[in-house]
């Protein structure tokens, strides 16, 4: 999905400027089990247990976000929304880390604490019904890896 908002984007270079590994890890889709946004969180998982099994603490692993369409009203989506937060919980329990955050679009504008605004912690976000805005600035901070 990044790959391809990517691609559609008219401004790549803008979007590919000032890219490291310290922004978060960007997943942009719809709220549905099709999407199998899953594999993501089973990756990541993979990911923290790599950096804590070399027991390199001065390796950071970047912030995760998940976002997208989301609508209340539809059973699926706020199904696989609560079947993705339990998946990402039990993953952060394993390695100690805070539990998932959540941010609707009425939280999205002050979501100073976001991963968006930290570089290299360990997180998992939900963020809902992104705007074409905060997808853009979802992209723009996004890491390549």
């Amino acid at each position: 999905s990044l790959s391809r908002e990517r691609a559609n984007n008219n401004n790549t270079d803008e979007m590919t400027t000032n890219k490291s590994r310290t922004g978060p890890i960007v997943s942009l889709n719809r709220f549905e089990r099709k999407k199998n946004v899953a594999l993501l969180l089973h990756a990541y998982d993979l990911l923290l247990d790599r950096v804590v099994s070399k027991g390199d603490l001065t390796i950071k692993l970047p912030p995760l976000i998940i976002a997208g369409g989301y609508d209340p009203l539809n059973v699926e989506n706020v199904e696989h929304l609560a079947e993705l937060r339990t998946l990402a919980d039990t993953i952060l329990a394993r390695y100690n880390l805070p539990r998932s955050k959540v941010y609707s679009p009425s939280s999205d504008q002050d979501s100073t604490t976001s991963a968006t605004t930290q570089e290299g912690n360990a997180s998992i976000e939900f963020h809902l019904s992104v705007s074409n805005t905060k997808r853009k600035q979802l992209l723009s901070v996004a890491c390549v890896w």
